[in-house]
C-alpha cells in the first residue's frame, strides 16, 4: 500500500519532528514499592466457602456449613455485598453441574426449628361446626 503524503500548506504546516522526547516526571512511588493486594470476587469468595467441610455426618460423608453461616462469612469479608441465600444456592448448583465435589449442606437451622415446632393440624369434624 501506497503512504498518503502529509497535507502541508502554509495554513496548515507539518509538524516539526523533535529528535529527543522529554523525560516523564518521576512517579511519586515506583511501582515495586507499592504493596500487591489481591482481592478475591464476591462470587469466588461464596465458591470458597461452599467448598470448605467442617464436619462429617453418620455415613461418614463431608458435612458443609448451612448458607446462612456462608453467608455470614461471606458479608463478613465483603461488608455491604448484596448477597442473598439464592444466589449461594446458585453457586452451589452451578459447581455441582460443572462437576465439582460439593459438601452435604444441612439444612437451615431456622428450616430445621420451624419443621421440628410445626404441629400436625387436626381437623374438626364437619358436624362439630355450628
Amino acid at each position: 500500500m501506497a503512504r498518503r503524503k502529509q497535507n502541508t500548506t502554509a495554513a496548515n504546516p507539518a509538524p516539526a519532528k523533535t529528535e529527543a522526547k522529554a523525560a516523564p516526571a518521576a512517579p511519586a512511588k515506583a511501582k515495586a514499592d507499592l504493596p500487591l493486594i489481591k482481592t478475591e470476587n464476591i462470587g469466588a469468595t461464596a465458591m470458597r466457602f461452599l467448598r470448605e467441610v467442617v464436619g462429617q455426618n453418620d455415613k461418614k460423608e463431608p458435612v458443609g456449613m448451612t448458607y446462612e453461616q456462608v453467608l455470614a462469612k461471606v458479608q463478613a469479608e465483603h461488608p455491604g455485598c448484596s448477597t442473598s441465600l439464592k444466589s449461594l444456592a446458585w453457586y452451589n448448583s452451578r459447581m455441582k453441574s460443572n462437576g465439582e465435589d460439593v459438601p452435604f449442606r444441612p439444612r437451615s437451622v431456622r428450616a430445621a426449628t420451624v419443621a421440628e415446632t410445626k404441629e400436625p393440624e387436626t381437623k374438626e369434624p364437619a358436624s362439630a361446626k355450628a
